[in-house]
Protein backbone atom coordinates (compact mmCIF):
# COMPACT_ATOMS: atom_id res chain seq x y z
CA UNK A 1 0.00 0.00 0.00
CA UNK A 2 0.98 3.60 -0.16
CA UNK A 3 4.05 4.64 -2.14
CA UNK A 4 5.94 1.38 -1.74
CA UNK A 5 6.65 0.26 -5.30
CA UNK A 6 5.65 -3.38 -5.20
CA UNK A 7 5.08 -5.39 -8.34
CA UNK A 8 2.08 -7.50 -9.21
CA UNK A 9 2.04 -11.13 -8.24
CA UNK A 10 0.64 -13.79 -10.58
CA UNK A 11 -2.90 -13.19 -9.33
CA UNK A 12 -2.52 -9.46 -10.06
CA UNK A 13 -1.31 -10.20 -13.58
CA UNK A 14 -4.28 -12.55 -14.10
CA UNK A 15 -6.61 -9.82 -12.82
CA UNK A 16 -5.21 -7.31 -15.32
CA UNK A 17 -5.67 -9.77 -18.19
CA UNK A 18 -9.25 -10.30 -16.98
CA UNK A 19 -9.83 -6.53 -16.86
CA UNK A 20 -8.41 -6.23 -20.36
CA UNK A 21 -10.80 -8.94 -21.52
CA UNK A 22 -13.74 -7.21 -19.83
CA UNK A 23 -12.86 -4.04 -21.73
CA UNK A 24 -12.68 -5.81 -25.09
CA UNK A 25 -14.78 -3.95 -27.62
CA UNK A 26 -14.67 -0.72 -25.59
CA UNK A 27 -13.25 2.26 -27.45
CA UNK A 28 -10.28 3.56 -25.49
CA UNK A 29 -8.47 6.63 -26.76
CA UNK A 30 -5.88 7.26 -24.03
CA UNK A 31 -4.35 5.26 -21.20
CA UNK A 32 -2.86 6.85 -18.08
CA UNK A 33 -1.59 5.23 -14.92
CA UNK A 34 0.18 5.82 -11.65
CA UNK A 35 3.95 5.58 -11.97
CA UNK A 36 4.07 2.74 -9.44
CA UNK A 37 4.78 -0.68 -10.93
CA UNK A 38 1.51 -2.27 -9.81
CA UNK A 39 -0.35 0.16 -12.08
CA UNK A 40 2.26 0.42 -14.82
CA UNK A 41 2.18 -3.33 -15.34
CA UNK A 42 -1.60 -3.29 -15.67
CA UNK A 43 -1.44 -0.37 -18.11
CA UNK A 44 1.14 -2.24 -20.17
CA UNK A 45 -1.09 -5.34 -20.39
CA UNK A 46 -4.22 -3.41 -21.36
CA UNK A 47 -2.39 -1.07 -23.75
CA UNK A 48 -0.54 -3.90 -25.48
CA UNK A 49 -3.82 -5.69 -26.19
CA UNK A 50 -5.00 -2.52 -27.98
CA UNK A 51 -1.74 -1.31 -29.59
CA UNK A 52 -1.91 1.86 -27.49
CA UNK A 53 0.75 3.63 -25.51
CA UNK A 54 0.28 4.63 -21.90
CA UNK A 55 1.52 7.58 -19.91
CA UNK A 56 2.68 7.37 -16.29
CA UNK A 57 1.87 10.18 -13.89
CA UNK A 58 2.92 10.35 -10.24
CA UNK A 59 -0.16 12.49 -9.45
CA UNK A 60 -2.15 9.26 -9.59
CA UNK A 61 -0.03 7.50 -6.94
CA UNK A 62 -1.77 6.05 -3.93
CA UNK A 63 -2.04 8.06 -0.70
CA UNK A 64 1.41 8.62 0.75
CA UNK A 65 1.24 6.63 3.98
CA UNK A 66 4.50 8.11 5.31
CA UNK A 67 5.70 6.23 8.38
CA UNK A 68 2.76 3.83 7.99
CA UNK A 69 3.81 2.70 4.50
CA UNK A 70 3.88 -1.08 4.25
CA UNK A 71 2.37 -1.66 7.70
CA UNK A 72 -0.74 -3.70 8.38
CA UNK A 73 -3.65 -2.08 10.18
CA UNK A 74 -2.73 -4.08 13.29
CA UNK A 75 0.87 -2.82 13.14
CA UNK A 76 -0.37 0.77 12.84
CA UNK A 77 -2.71 0.22 15.80
CA UNK A 78 0.09 -1.25 17.88
CA UNK A 79 2.82 1.27 16.97
CA UNK A 80 0.86 4.49 16.36
CA UNK A 81 -2.26 4.32 18.55
CA UNK A 82 -2.53 8.07 19.19
CA UNK A 83 -1.99 9.01 15.54
CA UNK A 84 -4.50 6.37 14.42
CA UNK A 85 -7.07 7.73 16.87
CA UNK A 86 -6.46 11.24 15.50
CA UNK A 87 -6.88 9.99 11.93
CA UNK A 88 -10.13 8.25 12.76
CA UNK A 89 -11.36 11.45 14.43
CA UNK A 90 -10.51 13.63 11.41
CA UNK A 91 -10.24 11.30 8.44
CA UNK A 92 -10.04 14.04 5.82
CA UNK A 93 -7.52 16.44 7.34
CA UNK A 94 -5.25 14.21 9.43
CA UNK A 95 -1.84 13.99 7.79
CA UNK A 96 -0.06 10.71 8.41
CA UNK A 97 3.44 11.42 9.83
CA UNK A 98 5.68 11.91 6.80
CA UNK A 99 2.73 11.35 4.49
CA UNK A 100 -0.50 12.88 3.24
CA UNK A 101 -4.04 13.55 4.35
CA UNK A 102 -7.02 12.63 2.18
CA UNK A 103 -7.39 16.34 1.44
CA UNK A 104 -3.76 16.39 0.23
CA UNK A 105 -4.53 13.41 -2.01
CA UNK A 106 -7.60 15.13 -3.43
CA UNK A 107 -5.56 18.29 -4.09
CA UNK A 108 -3.00 16.20 -5.99
CA UNK A 109 -5.38 14.00 -8.00
CA UNK A 110 -8.31 16.20 -9.00
CA UNK A 111 -6.43 19.02 -10.80
CA UNK A 112 -4.61 16.43 -12.93
CA UNK A 113 -7.83 14.57 -13.70
CA UNK A 114 -9.59 17.82 -14.64
CA UNK A 115 -6.68 18.66 -16.94
CA UNK A 116 -6.94 15.26 -18.68
CA UNK A 117 -10.70 15.66 -19.05
CA UNK A 118 -10.17 19.10 -20.61
CA UNK A 119 -7.54 18.01 -23.13
CA UNK A 120 -9.36 14.77 -24.03
CA UNK A 121 -12.91 16.11 -24.15
CA UNK A 122 -15.34 13.66 -25.81
CA UNK A 123 -12.74 10.89 -25.72
CA UNK A 124 -12.41 7.79 -23.57
CA UNK A 125 -9.66 7.80 -20.97
CA UNK A 126 -8.59 4.65 -19.16
CA UNK A 127 -6.92 5.41 -15.83
CA UNK A 128 -5.19 2.68 -13.85
CA UNK A 129 -4.84 3.94 -10.32
CA UNK A 130 -5.14 2.85 -6.71
CA UNK A 131 -8.11 2.36 -4.40
CA UNK A 132 -7.53 5.64 -2.56
CA UNK A 133 -7.18 7.60 -5.80
CA UNK A 134 -10.26 5.90 -7.24
CA UNK A 135 -12.27 6.70 -4.14
CA UNK A 136 -11.27 10.39 -4.32
CA UNK A 137 -12.37 10.54 -7.97
CA UNK A 138 -15.62 8.72 -7.20
CA UNK A 139 -16.44 11.00 -4.26
CA UNK A 140 -15.97 13.98 -6.54
CA UNK A 141 -18.06 12.42 -9.34
CA UNK A 142 -20.87 11.53 -6.93
CA UNK A 143 -20.76 14.86 -5.07
CA UNK A 144 -19.87 13.10 -1.81
CA UNK A 145 -17.93 14.68 1.01
CA UNK A 146 -14.52 13.07 1.53
CA UNK A 147 -15.69 11.79 4.92
CA UNK A 148 -17.62 9.17 2.88
CA UNK A 149 -14.53 7.95 1.02
CA UNK A 150 -14.42 4.51 2.66
CA UNK A 151 -18.10 3.86 1.98
CA UNK A 152 -17.09 3.12 -1.60
CA UNK A 153 -15.76 -0.37 -2.24
CA UNK A 154 -12.70 -0.67 -4.46
CA UNK A 155 -11.54 -4.24 -4.96
CA UNK A 156 -8.24 -5.07 -6.67
CA UNK A 157 -8.70 -5.15 -10.43
CA UNK A 158 -12.14 -3.52 -10.34
CA UNK A 159 -13.62 -1.33 -13.04
CA UNK A 160 -15.35 2.02 -12.51
CA UNK A 161 -16.95 3.86 -15.40
CA UNK A 162 -17.63 7.56 -15.06
CA UNK A 163 -19.20 9.56 -17.88
CA UNK A 164 -18.31 13.24 -17.83
CA UNK A 165 -20.69 15.55 -19.68
CA UNK A 166 -20.59 19.33 -20.05
CA UNK A 167 -23.14 19.80 -17.28
CA UNK A 168 -23.22 16.49 -15.40
CA UNK A 169 -21.25 13.46 -14.27
CA UNK A 170 -22.69 9.95 -14.18
CA UNK A 171 -21.11 6.94 -12.48
CA UNK A 172 -22.41 4.04 -14.55
CA UNK A 173 -20.25 1.25 -13.05
CA UNK A 174 -18.77 1.07 -9.59
CA UNK A 175 -16.38 -1.61 -8.32
CA UNK A 176 -17.36 -4.00 -11.16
Amino acid sequence: NGHIDVGRDELGVEQMHAVSGRLEGEAIDHVYCSDLDRCVRGAAIISQDRCLTYLKDNNFRELNMGSWDGLTYQEIRDNYPDELANRLTDLVNFRIPGGESLLDLQNRVMPKLRHLLDIHKYQTILLLAHAGVNRIILCHALGLDLYNVFRLGQDYGCINIIDYYDDDTVVSKLNA
